[in-house]
């Protein structure tokens, strides 16, 4: 990192390990609130499949669409592959998975690369987006496999009762994947959901770290007051929950499309032909815009901004507290 004067400062050496641990723990406690919205997300985007009719995707029909799956499905779901929390445990893999390489690498690349702060705080905003995108392809590569079984788990209502999966836990998912289909189909729609991390952790993060740093300057005192924050310390839990809330609805608005298109190819029965074949990022795109039309990329946005958001609020406060709670030296 250097300063204003061109001068190598010294780089804050902390162990990597902290931030992907810091990381992941923020992703997997917030998966234990929003996965409810993951699941209603999926399921919108899978409705309506090959046709060009509007779904309702408003709020009011998520949380409508919500209470359904509740009424009939329950929460936990007493059927493989059923209720709010399908897939939880997935849901959990990946988190693991992905995050805890996505936050160690970026930090990694942050700090040994670039030879910056491991937050990108004073570096430019290129830099940190090209981090950004190196440390969400690498992340998301890691943890497809947890992410297809997440898919299918949530998305097994989409079948008739004798083409569902019925996966018990992300454990019996892989087994069965594998014996079915090979250990490489656990990579398949990888492209997309590359594609999908290295927009969400391209944007999200440096929108995180550039909001924090702007709240916290002293010439945007005019900022914080308007939005009530008295305490401008980067340590401030309210500064982490504005910042993290701008970076939710960022993540939402660029992700949304790929995410359909991904949910798309790892949801396919390839044993079907009858089903709608969705063959690599391209074919699907085409497929999708020339049967349901541009609005076809945005199903699934209200959800995904529901969830994005709570779901960054905890991420980034709970990922805060652990990083001050392992900078105390608990394990000195």
């Amino acid at each position: 990192m250097r300063d204003g004067d061109g001068l190598q400062t010294t780089v804050q050496r902390k162990p990597l390990w902290h931030f992907a641990f810091a990381g992941a723990a923020g992703d997997m406690a917030a998966v234990c609130v929003t996965q409810p919205f993951d699941l209603v997300k999926v399921r919108m985007q899978l409705a309506g499949e090959m046709t060009n009719v509007a779904t309702p995707s408003s709020p009011r029909h998520v949380f409508r669409l919500m209470r359904k799956i509740q009424r009939h499905e329950g929460v936990w779901g007493s059927a493989p592959s059923s209720g709010l929390y399908s897939g939880v445990s997935a849901s959990l893999a990946r988190q693991l998975l992905w995050s805890s390489t996505r936050f160690g690498l970026y930090a990694w690349l942050m700090r040994d690369w670039m030879g910056h702060r491991p937050d990108g705080n004073g570096a430019a905003m290129h830099v940190k987006m090209l981090c950004g995108v190196v440390a969400g392809a690498v992340g998301a590569t890691v943890g497809t496999p947890a992410d297809v079984i997440l898919i299918r788990m949530q998305a097994d209502r989409h079948w008739e009762p004798q083409y569902r999966r019925q996966y018990h836990s992300v454990f019996d998912g892989w087994a069965t994947t594998v014996r079915g289909d090979g250990l490489t189909s656990l990579w398949r729609g990888c492209l997309p959901t590359v594609a999908r991390a290295t927009l969400i952790t391209s944007c999200q993060l440096p929108a995180y770290f550039t909001f924090k740093e702007l709240l916290c300057a002293d010439q945007h005192a005019d900022v914080r007051r308007a939005l009530h924050l008295d305490d401008a310390s980067p340590d401030s839990t309210a500064v982490h929950l504005a910042c993290s809330v701008a970076a939710g609805l960022v993540a939402a608005l660029v992700t949304t499309p790929v995410d359909v298109i991904k949910t798309r190819i790892m949801n396919a029965q390839v044993c079907r032909p009858e089903t709608p074949q969705y063959n690599g990022v391209t074919g699907s795109f085409r497929l999708i815009l020339s049967t349901e039309g541009p609005r076809g990329f945005l199903k699934g946005f209200a959800p995904t901004a529901l969830r994005l958001v709570p779901h960054n609020m905890i991420l980034w406060v709970v990922q805060e507290k652990v990083h001050t709670w392992l900078d105390s030296g608990v394990f000195a």
